[in-house]
Order: C-alpha cells, then sequence, then structure tokens
C-alpha cells in the first residue's frame, strides 16, 4: 500500500511539474497529434518559433520520437530549477507516453538527482552507471572520448586527430580513466555489477550532454548486452546530438533541443556539482522510499 502511495504521489508530482512547463509555452509531452495541435494553438508559438517533432525508427523498427521543446529567443524563466524539476517534467513526458522499462540506469554524478524523480515517479529501479569523460590535455572540457565502468569506448576520432594526438598518449588517458572508473564504481556501488542487461528495456539518464561522449560510451556499454530496447531520456541536448542520435539509431526523448547552445549548465537555474555522498544519499532515500530492493536479488 505505501508503495501504490508513494508512486502516485510521485506521478502527480511528475504530472504538476510538466503543466508548469506547458504554462512557460514549453510543450512537453510525446503524442504527436496532441503535439501538433497544442504547439500551434494553445501556447500562441509564432510560425517561425513553434517546436519540431522529428519521427524516426530504431533497426528494430520501434517508432520513437525526439521533440524539439524550445524557441530560438530564451528567457531566463524557461529553464529547469534544478536536477530534481527536470526529472519531474522528464517523468511527467515518459508517463505521458506509456513507456514500459525494467530499470533506469543513471549516469554518475550529474544524471542521479534527475533519475531519482523519474525512478519515484515511474516506480522503477535505479542504478548509477559510471562512465568518465576522457579530456583534452590542457583543455578537460573537451572531450577526446569516454570510457564505461565495463570498458567501452567512445572515441571523438575528428578531435584526436586535429590536435595529433598519439595513440600512446591516448593508452595513457585511457588508463588513467578506467582507475577513476573503478574507484567510483567502488564508492558508489560497493563494487557491485549492474543487473542483468540482456532482453531488457533500459532507460539511461542523464541532466543534459553537450559533446555527447559519456553517454554514447554509456550506450555502447549497454548495447553490448543484447537489450530488448534502450532509450536515452534528457532535459536538454544540442540539435547536433539529436542529429547524432537518429544517425546511430538512438532512441531517444529529449525534452529542450535549443537553436543556441553552449552548456548544459546554462538550461538550469540551479547547476551545482554533485558529489558522491550526495548520490548515496539520493540513492539510499529512494531505497527507502518506494523503489524495489536495491541491488536487486542475486546481485548483492
Amino acid at each position: 500500500m505505501r508503495q501504490r502511495t508513494n508512486t502516485a504521489i510521485a506521478s502527480e508530482n511528475a504530472a504538476l511539474s510538466i503543466s508548469k512547463y506547458k504554462r512557460r509555452r514549453l510543450l512537453s509531452v510525446t503524442h504527436p497529434t496532441l503535439a501538433n495541435r497544442t504547439a500551434a494553438t494553445d501556447f500562441g508559438f509564432p510560425a517561425t518559433d513553434r517546436p519540431q517533432m522529428v519521427e524516426s525508427e530504431t533497426p528494430d523498427q520501434k517508432p520513437f520520437l525526439t521533440i524539439h521543446l524550445i524557441r530560438s529567443n530564451l528567457v531566463t524563466e524557461e529553464r529547469f530549477l534544478n536536477r530534481t524539476e527536470a526529472g519531474r517534467s522528464l517523468a511527467g513526458a515518459l508517463l505521458e507516453r506509456g513507456e514500459g522499462f525494467d530499470f533506469i540506469l543513471a549516469l554518475a554524478r550529474g544524471g542521479i538527482p534527475v533519475a531519482v524523480s523519474v525512478a519515484r515517479a515511474l516506480s522503477l529501479p535505479l542504478f548509477p552507471m559510471v562512465v568518465r569523460k576522457i579530456g583534452l590535455p590542457g583543455h578537460r572540457e573537451l572531450a577526446l572520448g569516454a570510457l564505461s565502468e565495463g570498458g567501452s569506448l567512445f572515441w571523438n576520432q575528428e578531435l584526436i586527430e586535429r590536435h595529433g594526438i598519439r595513440e600512446s598518449e591516448l593508452s595513457i588517458l585511457r588508463e588513467k580513466a578506467r582507475k577513476e572508473v573503478n574507484d567510483r564504481v567502488a564508492r558508489l556501488r560497493s563494487g557491485r555489477p549492474l543487473p542483468p542487461m540482456e532482453g531488457k528495456n533500459i532507460l539511461i539518464v542523464d541532466d543534459g550532454v553537450a559533446t555527447g561522449a559519456t553517454l554514447f560510451a554509456a550506450v555502447l556499454e549497454v548495447r553490448r548486452h543484447n537489450p530488448n530496447r534502450v532509450m536515452v531520456a534528457l532535459p536538454v541536448a544540442p540539435p547536433e546530438i539529436v542529429r547524432q542520435f537518429r544517425k546511430e539509431g538512438i532512441s531517444s526523448l529529449i525534452l529542450i533541443v535549443p537553436h543556441h547552445f553552449q552548456a548544459v549548465g546554462e538550461w538550469y537555474e540551479e547547476f551545482s556539482e554533485v558529489s558522491d555522498g550526495e548520490v548515496l544519499l539520493a540513492m539510499n532515500q529512494l531505497s527507502r522510499d518506494n523503489a524495489p530492493d536495491w541491488p536487486p536479488p542475486g546481485q548483492a
């Protein structure tokens, strides 16, 4: 009874959050007919500023939608308040869409507060997934690539060639990232493995993407385990990432796709760094509130 009550409350919060964004002239729904009707009438978007809906299909012919929800000229009030509120808006969109998943993988650390809101609303198990960005030496904000906890690597070949990074240098960077990944898995999951993924429907959540390196490494890692389906859910991402998702056949739901994008943090009122302690606190609270056992039986 307690779980049903908590789930109902979380779903109601998600609905309230998404309604607030609708009032701000953001369209946070995924039904194609409703999306077109709402954009054209209820919110009064000028013709050039209406949200755009992109329909595509994954390699297994399952349709998905990526909806562009923001006008080109943004004002401050149209940002998310924080990661928790962004998660509630994501949860509302997922609830309207009626998607079914076995569990959520949240990219640690920034994706955890977002995913906690989604997990509560959808009553799903949540697991922190560790992926480490590999920055360009001297310019760490530029992602040469990323390494997942299972060893999947994503490299930005264009950036590597442009800066003349040698294989020996990449090897050093990779090993440094591997150590950092292992250390974080030990801290956040006490070294426990992620749940079995074969044949599962998996939702990957983060707080947004800029270059997409960590997210692509995460998708590569999950796909290695032959899941039935993988979907990426994000509060915000730039248009070029959406195009790359389509090219790679990645099913996605993105709330905001700004025409002008510089950094994920500019789309949040509050965007402080998330610590390991905050991740553990959020996971423990979720486990106490309404989530199934974490880790599930057989994974302890």
